[in-house]
């Protein structure tokens, strides 16, 4: 028995020192990054740019989901991507890469921050700059029978000052708006608070719609109205081989004249637009006898709801692909809030109903709503685009409506 119980010490004492070898060796590691950089640096700057070649080009993704572990949040968010939307380009360089802040014990996991800035080339002299910023996480796969062993385990969009704007310099120009940037595990975009919601309307185009009646670019709704900002409106009909972004699919109200009747289809089935009182109202299930008792200013109609009177909205079965994303909302105070998240872009994959919900919850939305997005999702404010959108030789695509705001009275 005494035997026995010096045998059970001896080892306890072994295993001890091999826990201390271990943590010695991770801590090694930790404090000297540089030799997790040696040695896998390469991989993490080659798997940026496929994954700025796959939002770009419009592949497949399986072989880019090869490279992730299986059932990871790195391959969801592949198979989700919502792709075939990107302007067509020429070619897509890389320029600026580099990492920092490694951190793993070198033979199981490793992280560490990479960023690089994309280049795609259009027609012409015409090419944008996206920023690439993401966390990346590596864990080993010691069961893979080819190809490599590190594989994905999970990205995010790594927090940082958009290039394209000046923040500081934007929110000076209104003392009544101001606009923020936000980001997601897989998306950034920007968020626009307008203080006053009577300042908030819809604009349309001039009747009547039909499908090959031209819509107006975002920019164009600000000089006609006359408004300081603007972001897209509802859904509208635009066929590929004829479609001119001039035909609302549902709701038109724009300062109290109803021009376009409603549609309770799934798709355009919710009413989101102010009441007389500057509320934002957020409606599911109307029927179309029942819009004429909602006392609506102005209105538009898409879906899904996102929170309705403080309660947010169960949208697990609606359209889970990350893609491009607007939403409206409207805090207790009146503040009216603008939501814009890029998405099929190599710095910003997109988001979901579930991010769109959050960011609202987080900037503390009673009422809010999905808007149109995709290729429409784009923010103007005094003329200037201040997402990145889809094109990068006009403000936006055209469109039939949009949620615009009125410039500030003069004292």
């Amino acid at each position: 028995m005494r035997r026995f119980l010096w045998m059970l010490v001896l080892l306890v004492l072994v295993a001890a020192q091999t826990a201390k070898a271990v943590s010695f060796r991770g801590e090694e590691i930790h404090t000297n990054p540089e030799s997790l950089r040696e040695e896998h640096e390469e991989l993490v700057l080659s798997m940026m740019k496929d994954l700025a070649l796959f939002t770009t080009d419009d592949k497949t993704g399986y072989g880019f989901m090869s490279l992730c572990v299986k059932g990871s949040q790195a391959e969801s968010a592949i198979r989700r991507f919502e792709g075939g939307w990107f302007a067509p380009h020429r070619s897509v360089a890389f320029e600026n890469c580099f990492t920092e802040n490694w951190l793993g014990d070198g033979e199981t996991y490793f992280t560490c921050e990479c960023r690089m800035d994309c280049v795609v080339r259009f027609s012409g002299d015409v090419y944008m700059t996206y920023d690439m910023a993401y966390q990346l996480e590596y864990v080993y796969d010691a069961g893979a029978k080819q190809g490599r062993r590190w594989k994905l385990q999970s990205f995010r969009n790594i927090v940082q000052e958009p290039d394209n704007v000046d923040l500081e310099e934007l929110n000076q120009r209104d003392e009544g708006i101001r606009i923020e940037a936000v980001t997601g595990q897989t998306f950034k975009g920007f968020i626009m608070i307008v203080s006053d919601p009577s300042r908030v309307f819809v604009g349309s185009i001039p009747r009547p719609y039909r499908t090959y009646t031209p819509g107006w670019t975002l920019d164009r709704f600000t000089q006609e109205f006359g408004a300081a900002a603007a972001v897209n409106g509802g859904g509208f009909a635009d066929p590929p081989t004829n479609g001119k972004g001039g035909k609302p699919n549902s709701l038109v109200i724009t300062e109290g004249e109803k021009t376009q009747n409603y549609n309770a289809g799934r798709k355009f089935g919710t009413v989101i637009g102010f009441d007389e009182e500057d509320r934002l109202i957020v409606r599911e299930g109307v029927q179309r006898a029942d819009v004429d008792a909602l006392p609506l200013r102005d209105a538009v109609a898409f879906s899904p709801a996102l929170i309705i009177d403080g309660e947010t909205v169960d949208n697990s079965g609606f359209r889970t692909e990350l893609t491009a994303r607007t939403a409206i909302g409207q805090r207790e105070d009146g503040a009216v809030l603008m939501l814009v998240v890029d998405g099929r872009h190599p710095d910003s994959l997109g988001a979901d109903m579930q991010c769109l919900t959050d960011i609202m919850l987080d900037h503390g939305a009673v009422n809010a709503a999905n808007l149109d997005g995709g290729t429409s999702t784009t923010l103007v404010f005094y003329g200037r685009k201040v997402n990145d959108g889809k094109y990068p030789d006009r403000v936006s695509r055209v469109m039939p409506t949009a949620f615009l705001v009125r410039l500030p009275k003069e004292n």
